[in-house]
Formats: structure tokens, C-alpha cells, sequence
């Protein structure tokens, strides 16, 4: 299968972005090619990583900024990110871009970016098996913030505190996964329902192999119309799964939204069935 053409992208302002670049750049043989427009530009083989000195969730049309910059369009951005959250527990987190409400943290209001699903799906995976009882919770998050792109984007990120933004082994297992990522089969779904966090979506992914696109979290079911719906499947690469995770007190709203994306023709996921081949 086609592997896409991936740049990872550094915010000199974020300590767990340069933390992770590092990773990225040691490991994958990233050596300096040249600067422009304020960004600086390494190369690997087909790939690249830029470092923008700008905070890269408000940083929308990068892709076209890199574009004029430098004379590349990668397929794929991989951001590398601090992670935030009130529990401070420390985190591995893998998550598609765009807002199905307002665009309070970059991106542009209800609409979404490409999710290369595959991609950022065997990411997590890479991490989640091999980072196995190193005291980081790994999973999936639900899409949230920006920026806006219009190539495909997936954040990568670590927290929630300054010990894990610089904590190097923890950036190192991060690398190795995106680094090490392959495409998985073609089976591509999409998660309603639940949390923030996606950990029942990441075990599916887990054990089935199946590629997760967009997840729509319980707290942005209300917002989802006919409109938003054909967003999320123009932006998930046409797939063909609709998983659920029906939570307490939001049954009604799941199952309009489920309606929604039936009748766009998903089937449910059957967890007896085998994805895998």
C-alpha cells in the first residue's frame, strides 16, 4: 500500500514538540536543508520535519506556508504536541484535527481536516505495544483544535506536565512509532460516542487492525447535522465502519447521530466479525 509523504512539524514554542523532535530527527536521520519565511527544514530520505517558531494549533494553511517556503506539498503533517489535561496523568496521545463547534484552539468553526487514518492509527498502535508498563496511558483522543489544513494531519503528543514534555525516553518511544508506522488493512471507521479520550476505539484498533479516521465524542454529539456528517466522511477517506460507545444520559443523541451516518451507508462494527487480513 501507498505510504503518503509525511513532513513532522516542530513548535519552538512547545517543550514537548522539541522534545519529540529530537527523537524524531536522531532516529530518523533528519539532516538540515535550509530556512525560509522563519521555518527551518531537515530531510530524511522522502520525508522532512520543519520548525515553525509559531504555536502550530493556530498556525492555519501551514501546509501552504511550507509550500511556498520550501517548493514541497508533503501528503501528511505530523504535529508534534504538548498534551494537556486536568488529571495530569502522564499521557501518550494520538488524535485527528478539527472542531465540531467553535474554533476556540485554531482550526476553523465545524469543519474538520483530513484524518490519514491508517497512518495515525498503526502509530498509536506502534506505541501502545511498545510501550507497554512504561507508566504512560496511551491511546486515542477525540478530534479537537487546529489548525486547519487542507492536506491530510494527525497530532502526536505527550503529557501533562514539564517532567514528560522533556522526558526523552518517553519521546524516543513516540519517534519510533511514527517512524516505524505501516499502512494497516483498508478497513477505515469512524468512533462516535464516549469521552475525550478513545480507549475502547483504541483496543478495536488494537485487536481488529481496523484504521479509525474522526472520532465524535459524547460532549460533540448535539453539534452533528446532515452538514457536519458529509464533513466527516469527506474528511475520513471514505469509510466503511461506524463504531459506537454509548454512554449514560447520551442515548438519544448517539442514536441520531448513528442514524445520521447509516443512512450515509456505514455498518455498525460487529465485533465478531474478522477486519483483518
Amino acid at each position: 500500500m501507498h505510504l503518503p509523504h509525511v513532513a513532522y512539524v516542530v513548535s519552538e514554542m512547545d517543550p514537548a514538540s522539541v522534545t519529540i523532535g529530537k527523537a524524531v530527527a536522531d532516529l530518523g536521520g533528519f539532516r538540515p536543508e535550509g530556512n525560509a519565511c522563519g521555518f527551518s527544514l531537515y530531510r530524511s530520505g522522502d520525508a522532512e520535519l520543519v520548525r515553525v517558531p509559531g504555536l502550530h494549533i493556530f498556525q492555519n494553511n501551514l501546509d501552504s506556508e511550507i509550500e511556498e517556503a520550501f517548493g514541497i506539498r508533503p501528503e501528511t503533517l505530523i504535529f508534534l504536541s504538548t498534551h494537556r489535561s486536568e488529571r495530569n496523568i502522564p499521557a501518550i496521545t494520538f488524535h485527528p484535527l478539527g472542531n465540531y463547534g467553535t474554533a476556540d484552539l485554531g482550526g476553523i468553526s465545524r469543519r474538520l481536516v483530513h484524518s490519514p487514518s491508517s497512518l495515525l492509527t498503526s502509530s498509536m498502535i506502534q506505541a501502545a505495544e511498545r510501550g507497554r508498563g512504561n507508566g504512560y496511558e496511551i491511546t486515542f483522543e477525540a478530534t479537537h483544535h487546529g489548525p486547519y489544513l487542507e492536506c491530510q494531519a494527525f497530532f502526536a503528543e505527550i503529557g501533562s506536565n514539564m517532567r514528560a514534555w522533556t522526558d526523552g525516553k518517553a519521546a524516543a518511544l513516540i519517534a519510533e512509532s511514527l517512524l516505524n508506522a505501516t499502512q494497516l488493512n483498508p478497513v477505515t471507521a469512524v468512533g462516535i460516542g464516549g469521552g475525550h479520550y478513545c480507549p475502547r476505539f483504541r483496543d478495536i484498533a488494537i485487536r481488529h487492525r481496523i484504521s479509525f479516521a474522526h472520532f465524535i465524542p459524547n460532549y460533540a454529539l448535539r453539534n452533528i447535522d446532515g452538514r457536519l456528517a458529509d464533513e466527516v466522511l469527506e474528511k475520513s477517506g471514505k469509510p466503511t465502519i461506524l463504531a459506537m460507545h454509548i454512554s449514560r444520559g447520551f442515548e438519544e443523541e448517539a442514536e441520531r447521530v448513528a442514524t445520521l451516518f447509516l443512512d450515509r451507508g456505514l455498518d455498525i462494527f460487529d465485533p465478531s466479525r474478522e477486519y483483518s487480513k
